[in-house]
Formats: structure tokens, C-alpha cells, sequence
């Protein structure tokens, strides 16, 4: 009994996708020809192996949820789970996978196409040296079949929309000197500055709302939590600065997660005895940013 439960092991340690190999041990998807391989992190790797184990069945977004992050996680699942879909089908494409592999059904859930996929079942009897031979016979039929659907079929619109980074802002920094401040002007900044990015959306851009964030503002991981979890690509941080003497200034920087590089910062300095205005610094700043956005993303593509 020990020797036939290790061979199963073996046997359900590498899965199929299309023309790709999918390692759930390591999260290692094997490309095909001279593609590369991708390694995806854990909650990736979780999310795919529970989709090609239930190929052809649409599966709930509260399902996968519960996969990739467990009941006692809090996290706003939706902008969690859209960021992780999205980083999956662009490692698909990265190991030279076909577009369009992962199906979102509107208002329900994701599908993976079952014949795209294989993943063995052994039973009493079973040896290794068929199974093979079958697996073989299965990454020909699905090589020719995605082949197929890449000449015949349009790219859906998912797969472009997988491309959007996604954009959290975190409650502004406030060094305070003395000169007085609207109450709570760390969140009121940052909360503003959202709402003013979402009535002037940026185009190839996904916004991750206060809800998302606020579990992780307490922690001093935040940059690489937000990135891991929410998959954000893009982080917004602030500073409100004031010295006696001198008018208010308020800097917003663009970080890239979760390396933390400046992508783009900006300022704004208050008149003398002038009292900051929330709403009027977030329009501004928000107004230089979109002026500002195609140049930074045309920077990102090429680079």
C-alpha cells in the first residue's frame, strides 16, 4: 500500500495545460519549445491548480477565494482575486501559453477550457508507462486544438484587461509643526485624491479602493503586502509638511511595488497663513497626474 500511494503521488505531481506543464509542487509552469519556464507564487500556483482540477465547471469567485487565501484572511477578495487572474493568464503568456485559456463568466465565476487541460487520475491497476504515453497523446491533441483557436478566434476582451496594473493609495504622512491642520487630513488626502482619480479614469489603469487597503495599514510591510495580496503594481504615498514660519507643502510620490522605485512625484506649496484645502489639493495633484499618466505608462512599457 506504502509503494502505491508514492506512485500516485508521482504520477498527479505534473498537470497539463494546452501546450504547457504545470508543476503544483513548485508552482513551476513549463514552457513550451524554447519558452522559459514560469515560477508562480503560492497563491497563483494554488489558483490554477484548483481550476485544472475542476476543468469545464465554472467556479465560484467566493470558491477561489477561500482556495488561494483561506476563511480567516481579511482581504476585499474581488480586487484581490481579479489582480491574481490577471498576473496568471500574463505568466500563461509568458510561458507560451494561448490567450483565453482562463474564461470569466460574467456575474459567476472562471472556467478553464477542459480540453485544454489533463489531469491524471490513476486507479487500481494503472501503470506509469501508459499514463505517459496518454499525457503524450493529450499535449498533441491540445497543442493542435490551441493552435487552432489562436488562428480562428479573436483575442477576448479578458485577456486584454489583464494587463491593467493596479493603483493603491495610502493615507498621506503628516509632519506637523504646529500649524493647524484639518482633523484626520492623512486619510481625508487620500481618500480624496481616489475619488478624484475615479471620476478621471486613467486609461490602462485599475483602482484599488480604501476597503482593500485598510487591513494593511498598520503594518510595516505594507508596500510588499499590498503588492502580494492585491496585486498592485503601482502605490501612491504622500507627506504633509509644515514649519512655523512657513506656508504648508504637500509631496506625492508614484511608487512602482515592490521594489519601491519613484515613477513620479509631484508638490504643492501653500500661499502664506493660506489654510490647507483638502479637496483643492487632491484636485490639483490628481489633475497632475493625468497630465502626467500617459507619459508614465508609455516609460513603464518600454522599460
Amino acid at each position: 500500500m506504502p509503494n502505491r500511494k508514492a506512485e500516485s503521488d508521482i504520477i498527479v505531481s505534473e498537470l497539463q495545460l494546452a501546450n504547457l506543464r504545470f508543476r503544483p509542487d513548485d508552482g513551476r509552469l513549463c514552457g513550451a519549445g524554447s519558452e522559459g519556464d514560469v515560477h508562480l507564487r503560492p497563491q497563483a500556483s494554488r489558483l490554477l491548480q484548483y481550476l485544472i482540477e475542476h476543468a469545464g465547471e465554472v467556479v465560484a469567485r467566493e470558491r477561489l477565494y477561500e482556495v488561494v487565501w483561506g476563511r480567516e484572511t481579511v482581504v476585499d477578495f474581488e480586487s484581490g482575486l481579479a489582480a491574481l487572474m490577471r498576473e496568471l493568464r500574463q505568466s500563461i503568456r509568458t510561458a507560451g501559453g494561448p490567450d483565453g485559456v482562463i474564461e470569466t463568466v460574467p456575474r459567476r465565476g472562471y472556467r478553464i477550457d477542459a480540453s485544454l487541460c489533463r489531469r491524471p487520475t490513476p486507479g487500481r491497476g494503472q501503470r506509469r508507462p501508459v499514463l505517459i504515453i496518454l499525457l503524450l497523446m493529450a499535449v498533441v491533441a491540445a497543442g493542435s486544438y490551441a493552435t487552432w483557436r489562436m488562428l480562428h478566434e479573436p483575442e477576448p476582451v479578458a485577456a486584454a484587461d489583464a494587463r491593467n496594473p493596479g493603483l493603491a493609495v495610502i493615507p498621506f504622512t503628516v509632519y506637523d509643526a504646529g500649524q493647524a491642520l484639518p482633523e484626520h487630513v492623512d486619510l481625508l488626502l487620500a481618500d480624496t485624491l481616489l475619488a478624484e482619480l475615479l471620476s478621471h479614469p486613467l486609461e490602462g489603469l485599475d483602482l484599488i479602493g480604501r476597503a482593500s487597503l485598510k487591513p494593511y495599514y498598520d503594518r510595516t510591510d505594507l508596500v510588499s503586502a499590498v503588492a502580494e495580496n492585491l496585486g498592485a503594481e503601482l502605490l501612491i504615498e504622500g507627506t504633509v509638511l509644515t514649519e512655523p514660519g512657513r506656508p504648508w507643502q504637500v509631496e506625492l510620490h508614484l511608487l512602482e511595488v515592490p521594489s519601491g522605485r519613484v515613477a513620479w512625484s509631484e508638490s504643492i506649496v501653500g500661499a502664506d497663513q493660506d489654510p490647507l484645502s483638502v479637496r483643492d489639493v487632491a484636485a490639483a495633484l490628481a489633475e497632475r497626474l493625468v497630465r502626467a499618466w500617459p507619459t508614465i505608462r508609455d516609460r513603464r512599457q518600454s522599460g
